[in-house]
């Protein structure tokens, strides 16, 4: 893009602060405001966005405060040894219920996000062991989510479109796509550690980070991810699993679920006043919560620079024996709901660092579930890019 250089850093975890990227106010892009998405919905049906600030001037300031680290119940180190198989192998796992969640016109969260997403992986990664989405449990579910919420979503009669929040609908096709895209982590969870393979990907929608115990909220009517954390936990006996959501939304409904439970850890990179307005670095939970704010226009260097100098050494301290993604793509600068101006590169070299953590504590395990990403070319680009970094 012109006027903006490439915020691409070498692959290290050290970085000097660079010049802040201040391109974020020129353009006319949508942000999400209290009291949700849902005034996203309004204004890219033609009504007026909401003012912006000013993105950050001058030169990017260290990161304020101490280096964070695990301060969590000390957990004597158990190392998961490696997953037998070539390093390179990786599971998509999808199902065509997925596509049939339909939240209505001009909703963001809506089916060709998906359909964008299978098209740059069956083109890229053709060759991966693709795999149908199972119908979760309801003990899995319940593990995390209050049985009112539970029979809220499966048992309500939607003969049309039911809105559970200003942003959070549900059609007729919801409950199998909800079941399937909490089912798809479930299954990947058995994969990795079962040593069918080290590195699972799942390709699905609705998403989840959002939804809380008992809350169906911000597109999201399960959380997918957080069933599969605590299917890890109970399952297959884990000690420490590490989620990591790099989606530019705080996931306040993963966080609030693991808050007092200091065997998971959750770090996030997330935009600074937007939706859900939650994820201040004071949450701590048991010390095993990181958060960091960035705020809008932040671009790639200040996204590597906080992940590098806080994120990573912190997740490295915990030494998850199992990571999973959190992987949202709308940090994107094309992407319409937020501000961050991240590029596609971004996502591969954030990825590349992750993986490597893996290979350290967790024998390469990683599970990583779609969340967010409402352009369709950046969402696109960026899943590929997410899945080549994999590989």
């Amino acid at each position: 893009m012109a006027g903006r250089e490439k915020s691409i850093a070498p692959m290290g975890r050290s970085y000097e602060p660079q010049e802040a990227v201040g391109a974020g106010h020129a353009r006319d892009r949508l942000r999400g405001q209290p009291p949700g998405k849902g005034i996203a919905l309004r204004a890219m049906k033609g009504a007026p966005a909401e003012p912006r600030p000013p993105a950050p001037e001058g030169r990017m300031p260290a990161a304020p405060g101490p280096r964070l680290e695990w301060t969590g119940l000390p957990i004597a180190e158990r190392r998961i040894p490696p997953a037998p198989g070539d390093a390179g192998t990786l599971i998509i796992l999808t199902h065509p219920a997925c596509l049939l969640h339909d939240p209505g016109p001009e909703h963001p969260e809506r089916p060709a996000r998906l359909e964008a997403v299978l098209e740059g992986l069956r083109r890229h990664h053709c060759d991966a062991d693709w795999r149908e989405a199972p119908i979760v449990k309801l003990g899995d579910l319940r593990r995390v989510h209050d049985e009112a919420l539970v029979r809220d979503v499966l048992e309500a009669d939607v003969s049309g479109y039911r809105m559970l929040d200003p942003d959070t609908v549900m059609c007729p096709a919801s409950r199998a796509a909800a079941l399937r895209a909490a089912g798809a982590g479930v299954a990947a969870v058995d994969a990795v550690m079962n040593g069918e393979d080290r590195i699972a990907f799942c390709a699905v929608r609705p998403p989840g980070h959002h939804a809380t115990s008992g809350s169906a909220m911000g597109f999201c009517l399960f959380n997918n991810i957080a069933v599969a954390a605590a299917y890890a936990l109970d399952k297959h006996g884990l000690e420490r699993v590490a989620v990591v959501d790099f989606d530019v939304h705080h996931g306040n409904g993963t966080q609030a679920i693991f808050f007092n439970d200091p065997r998971v850890a959750y770090f996030s990179s997330h935009e600074s006043g937007i939706y859900p307005h939650s994820g201040a670095p004071y949450e701590r939970g048991a010390g095993n919560i990181f958060n960091a704010l960035l705020p809008p226009g932040s671009g790639g260097f200040r996204f590597q620079n906080t992940w590098a100098d806080d994120l990573l050494p912190a997740l490295d301290d915990f030494k998850p024996q199992l990571l999973l993604i959190s992987a949202g793509f709308d940090a994107h600068m094309r992407d319409p709901l937020a501000d961050l101006m991240l590029e596609t590169e971004d996502f591969g070299w954030l990825t590349g660092q992750l993986r490597a953590v893996a290979q350290r504590h967790a024998g390469g395990r990683i599970v990583s579930m779609l969340e967010g990403g409402y352009d369709l070319d950046a969402l696109r680009e960026a899943s590929v890019a997410h899945l080549d970094a994999l590989r």
